[in-house]
């Protein structure tokens, strides 16, 4: 039987299985070797290893935006971008890129919401008129929506500018 304080022990075991095993540190090397390599799948794998410990690590889930941009696989890319905008709500990269995938499936609402929190972020010109760009085209489907909206509705009496209220 063990006497003494568990918490010690515990923390004496999980030392042990640590220095058996890759720090974060080298598994990042490790990844970023295979990247400079054009090893997209051991880079993936290694981005895996570090993020199975550590599910909030933003290298590792950079490592893996960069692979699924590299592999030009557009899912994984917005996936690991919604990932770290759990992290860093603010990334500028990652709101733009989940920005245009909801705008490209007429989301207009998500992708404004996902721009201004990019805008919040954006330090150079340069990057916020990317921002505004994409703003001005969901103003330009808005007012195309509401253009069609009004030509439909053309001898329809119009609804009234507030919903009535109850009570």
């Amino acid at each position: 039987m063990i006497r003494g304080r568990p918490c010690a022990w515990i923390a004496l075991l999980l030392a042990g299985f640590y220095a058996c095993g890759e720090t974060r540190e080298q598994m990042l090397a490790r990844a970023q070797a295979y990247r400079d390599a054009g090893n997209l799948e051991a880079m993936r794998g290694a981005y895996e290893s570090i993020l199975a410990h550590h599910p909030y690590d933003v290298e590792a889930i950079a490592g893996m935006i960069q692979a699924a941009s590299r592999a030009n696989a557009t899912e994984d890319y917005v996936r690991w971008s919604r990932e770290l905008l759990r992290v860093r709500p603010w990334d500028l990269e990652a709101n733009l890129a989940v920005a245009r995938w909801e705008l490209d499936r007429g989301r207009r609402k998500e992708a404004t919401a996902r721009l201004m929190m990019a805008l919040q972020d954006a330090d150079f010109a340069q990057d916020k008129q990317r921002i505004l760009i994409l703003l001005g085209k969901i103003h330009q489907q808005e007012i195309q929506r509401l253009l069609e909206i009004k030509e439909t509705s053309h001898g329809l009496p119009l609804p009234p500018d507030e919903p009535a209220r109850g009570g």
